[in-house]
């Protein structure tokens, strides 16, 4: 906690406060002068967190002046988590699902080889569609399919691990399939995945944004998005 005493003409003076418990101690030897300001910040490692500031002060030579000052807690980026929470206490920070490049291993039908996909994701339980509801990407067996696609979801920026669901699907006028992206042995044929917030590395199903199951295969990208 850093203690700092301010004055338009006679400069600053800064001293670190010794914090026992919840009560900080300490002393600042100012000049004597007309309107003093004195505030108090408390820092986390480099992230300041509270603060705090005092009406002006007027100090004579040699004066004692006792002052108290409440810090209050801050929330620099207004995302609604407070400083010493925040995994980004200067930003608001989002998941972006970013989908490179695909492609199927099985045709779609004796009328239409050709297969009709979109991608259903989904971070934290809310829901993404690729593309938009209503609108597919064509795509023969082997043929690879650039999609140009991001999509980002708003999340809670003090939890730094997040699940993160990718599923391919067909769409049919029968019902629609589901694609086997998943290149591991696990049950099911989505993508099951845990986000890492802080370090925008991924485990679960796939690692490395390259996975192949029976139905296709899909490159991908996932990342962290701070503004």
């Amino acid at each position: 906690m850093v203690a700092k005493a301010e004055h338009p003409l006679l400069g600053t003076v800064t001293e670190e406060l010794t914090l026992r418990g919840t009560k900080a101690t300490g002393s600042l030897e100012v000049p004597a002068g007309t309107g003093w300001v004195v505030t108090v910040e408390a820092y986390v490692g480099n992230v300041l967190c509270r603060r705090g500031s005092s009406d002006p002060v007027d100090v004579t030579a040699g004066q004692i002046v006792p002052i108290v000052i409440t810090p209050f807690r801050l929330d620099t980026d207004s995302d609604g988590f407070f400083n010493e929470e925040d995994l980004f206490p200067y930003g608001n920070a989002k998941i972006q699902v970013v989908l490179k490049t695909f492609t199927v291993f099985v045709e779609d039908g004796a009328w239409d080889p050709a297969s009709e996909v979109y991608f259903r994701i989904y971070v934290d339980g809310i829901a993404l569609t690729a593309p938009e509801e209503g609108y597919i990407w064509k795509c023969n067996v082997e043929e690879y399919v650039w999609p140009d696609w991001s999509g980002e979801v708003d999340v809670d920026d003090n939890v730094r691990y997040h699940d993160i669901t990718v599923e391919m699907w067909d769409s049919d006028g029968l019902g629609d399939d589901l694609y086997d992206i998943d290149s591991d042995a696990t049950e099911g044929d989505a993508l099951y995945l845990t986000y890492d917030l802080k370090t925008g590395t991924w485990s679960g199903d796939d690692t490395d944004g390259t996975t192949c199951g029976s139905g296709g295969c899909l490159e991908y990208e996932i990342r962290t998005v701070v503004r």
